[in-house]
Formats: structure tokens, sequence, C-alpha cells
């Protein structure tokens, strides 16, 4: 079966040292669907500009192109944030704005694929001050840095646990329909131990350990509820897949 989708990592500029990580963190998640992950490419692009993304503006004032740039969508976002007042106060980006950006991306609608990004400003979401990432199942998933910095350097390990649990949004392991989930401000795991619990900046360092410890001894680190709503999404989207090529 051929490649079903691509995960491509786009990063704020700056975070490409981040890129590596963000691989293999997507790939772990992978790895606990061995009869799938060979249907799906991870590829790191960084901090993406199209050769065409730059244009001249009436007033001769250079400017970017709509969906052709990484700095096109930060700029956008803030240029929202301005306008909400969030900007001047904490340098924070709109996430519903990338949120409807990403939706109206051109290239999805003309290749399925999956569209994941590093950021690093803090982003808020509607009455959410502070929000470590936004995920649009079977579409797109943002990530903040911002709030996992300590003494200005990244912690890796609890990066990589945010990108795994932002990756399993986007393949759908908490509908609203599962058992076992509770809904905060989405749909979150409840059982203890599991990747996709409700992560917060306040707990990402104790499940940032679990994961780390289920990892050494070669547990899961998704329990049997997540497992099985991922087998389903992975199942649809090969039927669809070998429908669409017959």
């Amino acid at each position: 079966m051929p490649i079903v989708r691509t995960v491509h990592i786009f990063c704020e500029k700056g975070l490409e040292v981040l890129l590596p990580h963000t691989e293999k963190a997507i790939k772990d998640v992978l790895e606990c669907f061995p009869q799938y992950k060979d249907n799906y490419a991870v590829n790191s692009v960084g901090a993406w500009r199209n050769k065409n993304c730059q244009i001249t503006q009436s007033d001769g004032r250079k400017g970017l192109k709509e969906y052709e740039s990484v700095d096109w969508y930060i700029s956008h976002a803030g240029y929202r944030s301005t306008q909400e007042g969030r900007w001047k106060l904490g340098h924070q980006l709109s996430a519903e704005q990338l949120w409807e950006d990403l939706t109206e991306n051109p290239y999805f609608k003309d290749t399925p694929q999956y569209f994941f990004l590093l950021l690093k400003h803090d982003m808020y979401f509607g009455e959410n001050n502070f929000c470590l990432g936004v995920t649009k199942p079977d579409a797109f998933s943002i990530v903040s840095t911002s709030s996992i910095l300590s003494d200005k350097s990244l912690n890796i390990e609890e990066f990589k646990t945010l990108v795994m649990h932002e990756f399993g949004h986007l393949i759908n392991l908490t509908p609203d329909n599962r058992p076992n989930t509770k809904k905060d401000v989405r749909t979150e795991c409840r059982n203890v131990g599991c990747l996709m619990c409700r992560c917060t900046d306040s707990n990402i360092g104790s499940m940032t350990q679990i994961r780390k410890d289920r990892m050494r001894y070669n547990f899961s680190l998704l329990c049997e509820d997540c497992l099985k709503a991922g087998e389903r999404f992975f199942n649809r989207q090969l039927a669809e897949a070998r429908k669409e090529a017959k």
C-alpha cells in the first residue's frame, strides 16, 4: 500500500534544531500502530518560504503572499493579536487565526497531507490565555515552545511529550463519542498514565516522566481505548485510499 498521508513539519525560523526531535516523537506514536506506520511518512520542511511568497503592494512596499510561507501565517495571526490587544501585552499569537488560515490552506485541498507547525510564540485561543498546542483532527497541529521554556532553554523531553500528545489528537485518538474521555477545552483521555490525558504546562513534567518510564519498559504510550480509536481512524483512511486508487 502506498503512502496514505505525509506529515510535513514546518517551523518558525530559529526552531530548525527541533525538527529531528519532532520527527522522532511522531514516529514513536506511529510505532504504537505497527500495521499502519509504513503508510505514513514524516517530512521535515523547516521555515518554509515559497519562492513566490513576496509581493509588491500598491504603495511599493514588499508584502507576503497568502499561504506561501510560515512567515505569512505568523504575521497574519500577529495582526489579529494586535487588533485584540494581545501582541503588545505578551507577543501572543491568535491560535484562532492560525486555525482559520490553516483550514483554508489551498495545499490541503490539492493533496491530502498533515501540517505540523512549531512556533516560538505563546498562543491564546478564545478565553484561554495560554495555549500549548491546538489540533484539528485529520488536518493540522500547532505547537508552541514558549510555555515549556526553563531559564530560556527548552526541555526537549517535555517538548517531545507535547508533540506526541498533539499528534495523537491529529490522528483523532480521543473522538467525542469515545468512552473514558472528558470534554474540557477539547476531548481528552481519562485513563491514568495514557499519553492522551489532558496536557498542561503544570502537568507536562509528570506526563513526561510517565512516558519515559513506559518506553523504558516497552509499555505502550497509549491506553487500550486510544489504541482502538487509532485503529478505527487508520482503517477508515486506508479504506478511503483504496477506494480512490481504484
